[in-house]
C-alpha cells in the first residue's frame, strides 16, 4: 500500500519532490554521469588517458542544454582552428 499524494507516484517521486531539488542538484548528477561514462568509455576502449575526456565532460555541463551545446561547439571550434595552426607551422 502506497502512501504517495497522487496515484502512481512511487515513494521515491514523492520523497525527491519533497527535498525541493533545484536545477543545480540535476546538474550535478548530470555531470557525474557525464564524466563517469567518459572515463567507462575510455577505459573501455583502451585510450591510456581518459580521465582527460572526463575533464573535458565536467568543463562542457551546463545546468542548461543550450549552454552545454554552446560550450561544446566552441571547444570543438578552438580544437580544430588549434590543431589547423599546427599543421600549418609544422609544414609552411
Amino acid at each position: 500500500m502506497s502512501t504517495s499524494s497522487e496515484p502512481g507516484e512511487s515513494r521515491f517521486s514523492t520523497w525527491l519532490k519533497g527535498r525541493n531539488f533545484g536545477k543545480q542538484a540535476i546538474g550535478a548528477f548530470k555531470t557525474g554521469l557525464a564524466a563517469v561514462l567518459c572515463v567507462w568509455l575510455g577505459n573501455l576502449l583502451g585510450l591510456e588517458h581518459s580521465y582527460w575526456a572526463a575533464v573535458s565532460a565536467i568543463v562542457v555541463m551546463a545546468y542548461d542544454t543550450t549552454l552545454t551545446f554552446a560550450s561544446c561547439r566552441d571547444r570543438i571550434i578552438g580544437t580544430a582552428i588549434g590543431a589547423f595552426l599546427g599543421w600549418v607551422t609544422c609544414y609552411v
